[in-house]
């Protein structure tokens, strides 16, 4: 797999690929605003377009894209190329990964989100019954091309959104990474800043995931925040009031962060950091209608649970979490309760 910066390279990524029909997977936005300027440096291609949204993340929109692929003659030498946030890089992975038993695929993520987390790790996934990323698979892109020029077309909430997992990335790896999450909110980082962040991302996770490709050990430990942040996120999305991913695993990060110090190891000054990071950037939304029970319901189908117990990531500070922790509903309960008294 090719990680490459700037959209220039796309001529020679196309050409090491060498793929016999080119498809570029879009939205209506990414059709707008992002299609124009990858068009000179992929002269030749067929666009499949999907609605944008978490809400369009399902089976019925993976028919439409394997409906045109097989329409316009695509056949296992062919690359999709997912121009997009998440949910484009998430599905049309996932579209790729079992069109023919397998075509090539290439990821342009165009949302901060997406360059530090959707693109990057070999996971492919749909929602199904309002559960987070329920029907996948694990499958690499042939290349990822990363350009921030796509970040001028973002709105704030969308920057913001991807902080959330820039900062568990730093968490993970240490004091010195998250120590400038710390001195200023991240809505006044630099371009530099930003760019810095992401590459220092990309390669954390990447190194993450050559361990571990199929989260059999230490890629569990990307998984904090996200027992909460994907129930919160489903839960929302299920009563019609949408969540950004973002916004959701900061939440999930701050309650498990007081359950990891109410009731495991995790010392109260490092405690105390996630507590002042989430004030420092992030505005609570209302949660006073969230029915706490339906959560953990929701909770009960996450992937990492086993014999019907609910298993956390929990931070333990320093750069270290510990994984596959069973919570009591308890536990969860009084994380949640934290959260929407905070």
């Amino acid at each position: 797999m090719q990680i490459k910066y700037g959209l220039n390279s796309l001529p020679s990524l196309l050409k090491s690929i060498g793929a016999t029909i080119v498809f570029v997977l879009v939205d209506e936005h990414t059709s707008k605003h992002c299609l124009p300027l990858i068009k000179k440096h992929i002269p030749v291609f067929t666009k499949i377009s999907i609605k944008s949204g978490e809400s369009n993340k399902n089976l019925q929109t993976c028919e439409k894209v394997w409906q045109t692929l097989i329409q316009k003659n695509a056949d296992r030498h062919s690359l999709l190329i997912n121009l997009g946030g998440g949910v484009i890089n998430d599905l049309g992975a996932f579209c790729a990964s079992v069109y023919m038993r397998g075509i090539q695929f290439m990821n342009i993520p165009t949302t901060l989100l997406a360059m530090v987390d959707a693109s990057i790790g070999g996971k492919t996934g749909i929602d199904y019954l309002a559960y987070k990323n329920m029907i996948g698979s694990f499958a690499n892109p042939e290349a990822i091309c990363i350009d921030t020029i796509f970040l001028k077309t973002l709105p704030a909430p969308q920057l913001l959104s991807a902080s959330a997992e820039i900062f568990k990335h730093a968490i993970l790896q240490g004091r010195n990474e998250s120590k400038i999450h710390l001195e200023k909110k991240f809505s006044t980082f630099s371009d530099d800043n930003i760019l810095s962040c992401i590459k220092k991302s990309v390669k954390y996770k990447l190194s993450i995931v050559a361990s571990d490709p199929k989260e059999a050990g230490d890629r569990k430990k990307l998984n904090l925040g996200h027992t909460i942040g994907h129930a919160l996120e489903s839960y929302m999305m299920l009563y019609h009031k949408p969540m950004l991913h973002g916004e959701a695993v900061a939440l999930g990060l701050l309650a498990e962060a007081f359950i990891a110090h109410s009731d495991f190891d995790l010392d109260y000054n490092e405690f105390l950091k996630t507590v002042f990071w989430y004030d420092l950037n992030f505005k609570k939304p209302s949660l006073e209608s969230v029915n706490l029970n339906t959560l953990i319901k929701l909770m009960r189908k996450d992937k990492k649970n086993r014999s019907a117990t609910i298993r956390m990531v929990l931070p333990v500070g320093r750069g270290k979490v510990r994984t596959d922790i069973e919570v009591t509903e308890k536990q969860i309960m009084d994380g949640l309760k934290f959260v929407m008294a905070f």
